[in-house]
């Protein structure tokens, strides 16, 4: 899983050991990705950007799940809390949200 400043985020496949072939390319954020979280368990990809919206993804069918909108600045960290299904983030003034 990588993200990048462009504003998309590509899974990959990496049981090829000499190049990581691209499954998918996902896009979404509106500014630029500042986080990435996954759950293997959940099947889930979340990412931040610098709007303050986290997008869930699920990243075997490569499909928008859901957004969470609550951070009115930059997200700066992420964690899935596994084994439950619920997801930490903090942003740049401080403030941390439980989804």
């Amino acid at each position: 899983i990588t993200a990048s400043w462009d504003r998309t985020m590509c899974i990959h496949d990496d049981m090829d050991n000499d190049e990581g072939v691209l499954l998918r390319t996902m896009k979404g954020h509106s500014k630029d990705i500042t986080c990435v979280a996954n759950s293997f368990s959940l099947k889930l990809v979340a990412t931040s950007g610098a709007d303050g919206h986290i997008l869930v993804w699920h990243y075997g069918l490569g499909l928008l799940e859901g957004t969470c909108k609550g951070h009115a600045q930059d997200v700066t960290q992420l964690r899935f809390m596994e084994p439950y299904p619920l997801l930490l983030s903090s942003d740049i003034l401080g403030n941390i949200v439980v989804w």
